[in-house]
């Protein structure tokens, strides 16, 4: 993480909190205290939402204290021989605020007045990479011997795509692959715009991370990509993106392909459950961008 290397750091220390004796105290009789956020960072009194507004840490911004003293013995934590820190740190400090101006940053009703025009540059870098990871992950089917005999074979499809290709036998060739847990702000994006003109939307950037796969598996015309996910769009989406197979290096040799791939991007606002299942495309891969093993919202038992 850039900012973890602005800071001379290499990765998050394990431990970068150092808790008072009353804190520790408030904790053993209620282990669901969110220090710094339901309760005050410095003594974990319970805080009282209306009076939050003035009593933020004022760098981060998301930082609680139940008084302006405890914000200030807070600021005046320093590293012992352990090198722990006591209370709120500064390399946590520096990545919580790094957390709000990019939440900012992705706010459609923010005027970003708060934030300088480098932070802001930085926060678009950062929000563009973390997007682009997601589509740009599905390359690594390619990579794998394992997943060799499913791209060189897919299943065949009954329905003709709009594009109209055929193989040789005269039969159509789909790629199905269901991506598990998808959110709306996350894998899709919601209306977040990307500053890069060639991909500014999920669909487009789909499209580009996939042109390889497409142009290399000559038998696949139709990639279809299905988010499911209870985040998911309220309203299913069925978007169509046409992907031009580009030109390829065979033998020191380059081929030119004038066909297409049609990309189908399908979204179901459901769990992944048995009733789901039945209503999907039997899918050739599953992809799990984050499988929500340590998220304690997830429900993987509907």
């Amino acid at each position: 993480m850039d900012a973890l290397a602005d800071l001379n750091l290499f990765e998050l220390p394990e431990q970068q909190t150092k808790i008072s004796s009353k804190v520790s105290k408030a904790l053993k009789e209620n282990p669901d205290i969110r220090l710094g956020f339901d309760h005050c960072c410095t003594c974990a009194t319970p805080l009282t939402l209306s009076d939050k507004s003035d009593k933020s840490c004022k760098a981060c911004k998301r930082v609680w204290y139940c008084s302006k003293e405890c914000r200030r013995q807070d600021g005046e934590a320093v590293l012992n021989d352990e090198d722990q820190a006591s209370g709120h740190s500064a390399v946590m400090c520096h990545l919580l605020r790094l957390c709000e101006i990019d939440e900012l940053v992705e706010d459609p009703k923010s005027t970003h007045q708060s934030i300088s025009k480098e932070d802001k540059k930085a926060s678009i870098d950062r929000i563009n990479s973390e997007f682009e990871s997601y589509p740009a992950t599905l390359n690594v089917l390619m990579d794998a011997p394992c997943f060799q005999p499913v791209l060189t074979c897919p299943k065949e499809q009954k329905q003709r795509p709009s594009n109209g290709l055929e193989d040789k036998e005269g039969k159509l060739r789909t790629l199905t692959i269901h991506i598990i847990g998808a959110t709306e702000e996350a894998e899709l994006w919601g209306d977040f715009k990307l500053s890069h003109e060639s991909c500014r939307n999920a669909g487009d950037a789909y499209s580009e991370a996939l042109a390889e796969l497409a142009s290399t598996y000559s038998s696949i015309h139709t990639i279809n990509l299905i988010f499911v996910g209870p985040s998911c769009p309220e309203k299913n989406r069925h978007d169509v993106k046409i992907i031009q197979k580009g030109n390829l290096n065979v033998d020191g040799k380059k081929r030119k392909r004038e066909d297409t791939c049609e990309l189908i991007l399908q979204t179901h606002q459901s769990d992944y459950d048995t009733a789901s299942l039945k209503e999907l495309p039997k899918p050739d891969f599953y992809v799990f961008f984050n499988p929500g093993f340590t998220c304690p919202d997830y429900n993987w038992s509907v």
